[in-house]
């Protein structure tokens, strides 16, 4: 006990006082030869002095601020916006291959669809590759108590490849060219030949941004919990690349079957694009399994899958920014660094 009050820089005695006075406790600190005399009662003296230090060393450490360390892939499905002629040309003012009377039989045009009629409306969702890291910090973690839910923010970066828009127009015609006759029937056969002329555009880029999430994760025993959060995202779509290409194929009937192609590429254009800012903001629903209950090791370890439905704000080069919905859906690892 004496080591600790030592240790702890000071040290108590009890001095013999004078006749007919009451004791004088007497603290010398370790750290210089300075002493406080007092007359104070032993006991209400003694105990603050011998058990202070021990009360001290016996509150827990605090916990620390990064708490998790995550790793996640996964996908993100956009809606895809119809681009006109003129959206095109915004986008890419150095064509001169867009400059020309586009055919306008057959053609689609969109950003993030599939190939779709350019009539037929809005195209298809967009597939964008996304790769996130991020680390979690502990919120309210000195508060007192305990609490069923662990609540952190979680910031990182994110990374989704497959950005991109299409763009095709084209014009067909077809005559017959020769007839043939059966020698036994008689029979007339007409041979076809057709000619079709094509323009098309693409336009990809990547995505990189950072992110940040609070997210209230659910404590339980089992090895099984759940978490809800809410987050934004901010960042660029750069490494823009386009290509405008008009071409023209021909094709023949042979007497014997089948047909002969003819191939021509009339024009080819490459552009480097800008890159533009995007905006999102998403719920968050994730299921977490944790590895292992009794093993330190194995138990800091933590699978996951999120899936979290999103409003984006994004835009093309050139052209005004458009809101849609997207539905992002991420499968991980995560480690407690508790």
């Amino acid at each position: 006990m004496l080591s600790c009050l030592w240790n702890s820089g000071f040290f108590g005695a009890l001095r013999k006082p004078p006749d007919n006075e009451k004791p004088i406790v007497v603290i010398q600190f370790a750290n210089n030869r300075s002493t406080i005399e007092s007359t104070m009662p032993m006991r209400r003296l003694f105990f603050p002095l011998a058990f202070g230090p021990l009360a001290s060393i016996a509150q827990p450490a605090p916990s620390p601020l990064i708490t998790e360390a995550s790793l996640s892939f996964g996908f993100q499905l956009e809606g895809g916006a119809l681009l006109s002629d003129d959206d095109w040309r915004r986008m890419l003012p150095g064509s001169s291959l867009l400059l020309d009377d586009l055919p306008q039989g057959g053609r689609w045009a969109n950003s993030g669809g599939f190939q779709r009629d350019f009539s037929r409306g809005q195209g298809l969702f967009n597939p964008l590759g996304v790769v996130s890291a991020s680390i979690g910090l502990s919120l309210f973690r000195n508060r007192a108590g305990e609490s069923r839910y662990d609540n952190r923010l979680r910031v990182g970066v994110l990374y989704g490849g497959g950005d991109w828009a299409e763009g095709y127009w084209a014009r067909s015609s077809s005559a017959a060219y020769d007839t043939l006759i059966s020698m036994g029937t008689g029979e007339l056969f007409v041979l076809d030949s057709s000619w079709s002329e094509s323009y098309s555009a693409s336009h990809s880029r990547s995505r990189i941004g950072v992110e940040a999430s609070f997210i209230a994760h659910r404590i339980t025993g089992s090895r099984f919990s759940w978490s809800v959060g809410v987050g934004l995202q901010l960042g660029a779509a750069a490494s823009g690349y386009a290509e405008v290409t008009h071409s023209i194929t021909r094709s023949t009937e042979r007497p014997a079957g089948g047909s002969d192609y003819e191939y021509e590429l009339l024009g080819s254009e490459r552009f480097r694009t800008p890159a533009t800012a995007y905006a999102g903001l998403h719920g968050l629903f994730g299921i977490d399994l944790r590895l292992g209950k009794t093993s330190p090791f194995w138990s800091a370890l933590h699978l996951y899958a999120e899936m979290r439905p999103a409003i984006m704000l994004r835009s093309l080069p050139n052209l005004p920014a458009q809101a849609g919905g997207a539905w992002q859906n991420l499968f991980g690892l995560r480690i407690d660094l508790r």
